[in-house]
């Protein structure tokens, strides 16, 4: 059981990197995308700071 936290431990702490990582560069690309349609909408960044969120929570 204590080896299966250790593991845990340090892989949560890379997915936590990989999202500092990737979100203000997946963020960055959305609006860059979005911005060409007509009906324009802006992404907020709350929304890659919930997904981090949900996915630190998840079993």
């Amino acid at each position: 059981m204590r080896l299966l936290k250790l593991l845990s431990g340090d892989f949560i702490k890379l997915v936590f990197v990989a999202m500092v990582i990737a979100s203000p560069v997946a963020w960055w690309a959305m609006n860059q995308w979005l911005r060409d349609f007509n009906y324009k909408i802006d992404i907020n960044w709350m929304y890659f700071i919930l997904a981090g969120m949900g996915l630190s929570s998840s079993p």
